[in-house]
Protein backbone atom coordinates (compact mmCIF):
# COMPACT_ATOMS: atom_id res chain seq x y z
CA UNK A 1 0.00 0.00 0.00
CA UNK A 2 1.28 3.56 -1.02
CA UNK A 3 0.74 6.63 1.38
CA UNK A 4 -0.81 9.61 0.08
CA UNK A 5 -0.49 12.85 1.43
CA UNK A 6 -1.74 16.13 -0.14
CA UNK A 7 1.56 17.30 -0.89
CA UNK A 8 2.28 14.19 -2.67
CA UNK A 9 -1.79 13.50 -4.90
CA UNK A 10 -0.81 12.28 -8.34
CA UNK A 11 -3.98 13.30 -10.49
CA UNK A 12 -5.21 9.83 -10.68
CA UNK A 13 -8.73 8.76 -12.27
CA UNK A 14 -11.47 7.96 -9.31
CA UNK A 15 -12.32 4.59 -11.30
CA UNK A 16 -8.47 2.98 -10.67
CA UNK A 17 -8.54 4.83 -7.38
CA UNK A 18 -11.51 2.77 -7.22
CA UNK A 19 -10.34 -0.52 -8.53
CA UNK A 20 -6.82 -0.59 -5.91
CA UNK A 21 -9.12 -0.25 -3.32
CA UNK A 22 -11.60 -2.81 -4.52
CA UNK A 23 -8.28 -5.37 -4.79
CA UNK A 24 -7.23 -4.22 -1.66
CA UNK A 25 -10.39 -5.38 0.15
CA UNK A 26 -10.65 -7.98 -1.52
CA UNK A 27 -6.99 -9.20 -0.10
CA UNK A 28 -7.95 -8.29 3.39
CA UNK A 29 -11.26 -10.12 2.92
CA UNK A 30 -9.34 -13.55 1.95
CA UNK A 31 -6.57 -12.74 4.70
CA UNK A 32 -9.19 -12.47 7.28
CA UNK A 33 -10.82 -15.80 6.24
CA UNK A 34 -7.65 -17.84 6.47
CA UNK A 35 -7.02 -16.26 9.64
CA UNK A 36 -10.24 -17.08 11.11
CA UNK A 37 -10.41 -20.73 9.28
CA UNK A 38 -6.66 -21.35 11.12
CA UNK A 39 -8.38 -19.89 14.82
CA UNK A 40 -11.45 -22.25 14.50
CA UNK A 41 -9.37 -24.92 13.77
CA UNK A 42 -7.62 -24.27 16.58
CA UNK A 43 -10.66 -23.93 18.82
CA UNK A 44 -12.01 -27.07 17.48
CA UNK A 45 -9.11 -29.13 18.78
CA UNK A 46 -9.30 -27.33 22.21
CA UNK A 47 -13.09 -28.17 22.17
CA UNK A 48 -12.57 -32.09 21.29
CA UNK A 49 -10.28 -32.07 24.45
CA UNK A 50 -12.75 -30.32 26.24
CA UNK A 51 -15.15 -33.32 25.22
CA UNK A 52 -13.33 -36.26 25.72
CA UNK A 53 -12.59 -34.60 29.56
CA UNK A 54 -16.70 -34.54 29.78
CA UNK A 55 -16.66 -38.45 28.39
CA UNK A 56 -13.97 -39.15 31.10
CA UNK A 57 -16.14 -37.54 33.58
CA UNK A 58 -19.33 -39.22 32.92
CA UNK A 59 -17.67 -42.38 32.78
CA UNK A 60 -16.73 -41.63 36.35
CA UNK A 61 -19.39 -40.58 37.88
CA UNK A 62 -21.21 -43.72 36.17
CA UNK A 63 -18.49 -45.84 37.83
CA UNK A 64 -19.37 -43.85 41.19
CA UNK A 65 -23.08 -44.28 41.43
CA UNK A 66 -22.60 -47.77 40.25
CA UNK A 67 -20.13 -48.29 43.38
CA UNK A 68 -22.72 -46.26 45.71
CA UNK A 69 -25.43 -48.65 44.30
CA UNK A 70 -23.42 -52.11 45.34
CA UNK A 71 -22.07 -49.98 48.58
CA UNK A 72 -25.95 -49.66 50.04
CA UNK A 73 -26.69 -53.04 48.68
CA UNK A 74 -23.60 -54.95 50.01
CA UNK A 75 -24.53 -52.83 53.53
CA UNK A 76 -25.02 -55.79 55.41
CA UNK A 77 -23.05 -58.16 54.15
CA UNK A 78 -19.64 -57.01 52.91
CA UNK A 79 -17.56 -53.46 53.81
CA UNK A 80 -20.23 -50.77 52.83
CA UNK A 81 -18.54 -47.97 54.63
CA UNK A 82 -15.40 -48.82 52.37
CA UNK A 83 -17.52 -48.98 49.04
CA UNK A 84 -19.03 -46.07 49.87
CA UNK A 85 -15.71 -44.54 49.99
CA UNK A 86 -14.79 -45.14 46.99
CA UNK A 87 -18.25 -44.09 45.35
CA UNK A 88 -17.17 -40.62 46.87
CA UNK A 89 -13.85 -40.58 45.35
CA UNK A 90 -14.58 -41.47 42.09
CA UNK A 91 -17.66 -38.79 41.89
CA UNK A 92 -14.58 -35.93 43.13
CA UNK A 93 -12.91 -37.31 40.70
CA UNK A 94 -15.80 -36.88 38.00
CA UNK A 95 -15.91 -33.28 39.65
CA UNK A 96 -12.52 -32.31 38.92
CA UNK A 97 -12.47 -33.58 35.33
CA UNK A 98 -15.46 -32.23 34.29
CA UNK A 99 -14.11 -28.84 35.56
CA UNK A 100 -10.85 -29.02 33.92
CA UNK A 101 -13.05 -29.94 30.58
CA UNK A 102 -15.35 -27.13 31.25
CA UNK A 103 -12.21 -24.59 31.50
CA UNK A 104 -11.12 -26.14 27.59
CA UNK A 105 -14.66 -24.38 26.03
CA UNK A 106 -14.26 -21.78 24.25
CA UNK A 107 -15.45 -18.57 25.76
CA UNK A 108 -15.37 -16.48 23.51
CA UNK A 109 -15.24 -17.96 20.05
CA UNK A 110 -12.81 -16.53 17.40
CA UNK A 111 -11.85 -13.70 20.03
CA UNK A 112 -8.17 -12.97 18.13
CA UNK A 113 -9.77 -12.80 14.77
CA UNK A 114 -12.56 -10.22 16.36
CA UNK A 115 -10.22 -7.97 17.59
CA UNK A 116 -8.03 -7.80 14.24
CA UNK A 117 -10.93 -7.02 12.57
CA UNK A 118 -11.89 -4.24 14.81
CA UNK A 119 -8.53 -2.74 14.99
CA UNK A 120 -8.33 -2.77 11.07
CA UNK A 121 -11.44 -1.24 10.70
CA UNK A 122 -10.43 1.51 13.16
CA UNK A 123 -6.79 1.81 11.12
CA UNK A 124 -8.88 1.91 7.82
CA UNK A 125 -11.12 4.41 9.34
CA UNK A 126 -8.08 6.59 10.25
CA UNK A 127 -6.44 6.48 6.40
CA UNK A 128 -9.95 7.42 5.06
CA UNK A 129 -10.51 10.40 6.89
Amino acid sequence: MRSVTKASVEPESTAKLLAEAAEETVELVRLEVMLARNEARGELVRLRAAAIGFAVATACATAGMATAIVGVLLWVRATPRMMILVAGALLVAAAAIARAGWRRVPKEPLARTRRRIEREKHELAARVT
